[in-house]
């Protein structure tokens, strides 16, 4: 944060708290040629990771980014399933089923809870963060019968 405390400075260097009258094309011309300079001698911007790892957290607080979420649920009337803001479809085959769903912080992944017409289904999505978001097109599809398995385009 020292680049952010010096651009403060700066700012407030360069624009005290009461300032004498100017115009505002004045004003705007001053607070470009400062932006232009800030960005000009600031430090490259550190990666997320970098910065990830330099966070702290609590003493005692939960690695709440290790958690999984595993739950059951039914699709609704569409053949799509509820996630976390979200709607996944599963298709056809997950109609009027109970299946698993387990979250992780990556992907979303569910499952029949049985072996049903047309066999064992896992459908693997990528998980969105967005909110309010249906999601059609699955990173894996796979169908486990009679001790085989195949992949399936789509849900």
């Amino acid at each position: 944060m020292p680049a952010l405390d010096a651009a403060r400075q700066s700012l407030e260097t360069a624009f005290p708290a009461e300032p004498s009258v100017i115009s505002p094309h004045a004003f705007a011309a001053g607070l470009k040629s400062w932006v232009g300079e800030a960005n000009a001698t600031a430090a490259p911007p550190t990666r997320w990771a970098t910065e990830h790892l330099a966070m702290r957290r609590p003493a005692g607080a939960p690695d709440l980014l290790a958690l999984r979420a595993r739950g059951r649920t039914v699709p609704d009337g569409d053949g799509y399933v509820a996630v976390a803001g979200n709607r996944y479809l599963v298709g056809a085959w997950g109609a009027r089923r109970r299946l698993t769903v387990e979250v992780t912080n990556t992907e979303v992944v569910i499952r029949s809870s049985g072996y049903h017409a047309g066999g064992f289904h896992t459908v693997t999505y990528a998980r969105s963060w967005a909110r309010g978001v249906r999601l059609t097109d699955p990173q894996d599809h796979v169908v486990s019968e009679s001790g085989t398995s195949r992949t399936l385009p789509g849900p």
